[in-house]
């Protein structure tokens, strides 16, 4: 979800057909460990200059564009750069890829020569859903990646994780359009479906590649991100932009929480050793906030004299009461048996919840 000047977390990494516990798991190492960035050996301190400071503006902004690749938002891109690609339908890449992992994955292992000759419709015709993928439009999405790669500034790290990320996601696209060709051209009943589980197989490595490659991305974004947040957040907070500030530091401290929730959950012992009185505490804070926030709901001048976007102000602050009791309920049944149906509704709602911030704070 891209913001011009902060992102809060890279909601994208959600990503369907990931449901395997272990395979999640690798993915949170491999961010925690991009993230655990020595602050004394960072390039980003936190007493800038003003040249400093609007460096850092600029990467963020960079930061941002690449945040719209990942979430394929390619519009947001096109936009900045002036490139129109019409690429709506680059969109449903991963969905389509999706359809072919849920049906031929490894659990199913269902799309032998034998089982799609005996229903080509239900294994060859699974891109139906969607028109095939211009192979223009491709070329043209590589050619916004390029210019991006080499917009200044540079960000070495999540240039280079964005390069691999949107290369991979070029080669799923190629794969699909071949599995389309095949499907819809009528070869596969010159050749009696024989080329089909190969097609579907390299969609499923190309799928693969790209998840691999999005947790890769995720995490140099990541690293940015702690890098630059706090020195931001300052910037915001000394400029006087305090209903701006105050949005930014609630929605962290609504991550905390949320973050915090999940990792017990996945502990031996659960919420045993969860400080309750502590989470409490927080939630108090964030409500708080939330209340203030609420205080210059509908007041379209003052909400853009604090930098923020007043067109979609007023919808934020409203689903912060949701977010709120969410988080209570949670608190409240901690060793109820629907406890996991809890803390999803509590994921589902801090990821529209950032939704919704990103396009205020910008």
């Amino acid at each position: 979800m891209p913001k011009k000047i902060l992102i809060l977390i890279f909601t994208s990494l959600l990503i369907v057909g990931c449901n395997d516990k272990s395979k999640q798991q690798s993915a949170d190492k491999q961010s925690e460990a991009a993230e655990q960035t020595d602050s004394a050996s960072s390039p980003l301190k936190r007493n800038k200059s003003a040249d400093d400071i609007e460096q850092i503006y600029a990467q963020a902004e960079k930061a941002n564009l690449w945040l719209s690749i990942f979430n394929n938002q390619i519009m947001d891109v096109e936009n900045k750069l002036d490139i129109r690609i019409y690429s709506s339908n680059l969109n449903y890449i991963e969905s389509k890829a999706k359809k072919v992992l849920d049906l031929c994955g490894d659990k199913n292992n269902t799309c032998n020569l034998q089982t799609i000759q005996k229903d080509p419709d239900l294994y060859l015709k699974i891109m139906s859903s969607h028109e095939r993928i211009d192979d223009k439009k491709i070329n043209n999405y590589n050619t916004l990646i390029e210019k991006l790669i080499k917009l200044q500034p540079q960000l070495s790290e999540l240039d280079a994780a964005g390069k691999v990320y949107t290369e991979r996601y070029s080669k799923l696209a190629l794969s699909l359009n071949k599995l389309y060709n095949y499907y819809y051209n009528n070869e596969y009943k010159l050749d009696d479906c024989k080329k089909g589980p190969e097609l579907l197989n390299n969609i499923i490595n190309a799928y693969g590649e790209l998840i691999s490659a999005k947790m890769a991305a995720s995490a140099a974004y990541n690293k940015f991100y702690k890098e630059t947040h706090d020195i931001q957040k300052l910037d915001i907070k000394n400029q006087g932009l305090t209903f701006k500030y105050n949005c930014i530091d609630m929605m962290d401290s609504i991550n905390e929480v949320v973050t915090l929730i999940n990792e017990k959950s996945e502990e031996k012992n659960q919420f045993k050793n969860l400080d309750k009185a502590a989470v409490e505490q927080k939630i108090q804070q964030i409500e708080t906030i939330a209340n203030q926030l609420m205080t210059i709901k509908g007041k379209d001048e003052e909400i853009k004299k604090q930098a923020l976007n007043d067109i979609y102000y007023d919808r934020f602050v409203d689903d912060l009461p949701q977010m709120i009791n969410q988080m209570k309920i949670v608190l409240k049944k901690l060793h109820d048996k629907d406890i996991y149906q809890e803390i999803d509704r509590l994921n589902n709602d801090e990821k529209y919840l950032i939704k919704k911030y990103n396009n205020v704070i910008n």
